[in-house]
């Protein structure tokens, strides 16, 4: 498998949206503040570069709303580890 690229971030109270790129393809990550996922975590994903590689473990999920700014707009993944 090829590793995705950091293509955007930002934070929104406890929680990120990460967007990610590999070759033409987007796919939103989704990461909110809880027992298993540390504020640590989320103030991480929103400092790393853009254009980083980047691993994402996390959960495929289908959002309640298509992803307007993904090209894979019917899937997000619920991250548990970056």
């Amino acid at each position: 498998t090829k590793a995705p690229f950091l293509h955007t971030s930002r934070g929104v109270g406890k929680g990120a949206f990460v967007l990610l790129r590999s070759s033409l393809y987007t796919v939103q990550c989704v990461a909110f503040e809880s027992k298993d996922v540390p504020s640590a975590m989320i103030k991480y994903m929103t400092g790393v570069p853009c254009e980083s590689i980047v691993d994402v473990y996390g959960k495929l999920t289908v959002p309640e709303n298509p992803v307007e700014g993904a090209t894979q707009s019917e899937v997000e993944i619920q991250v548990t580890k970056y």
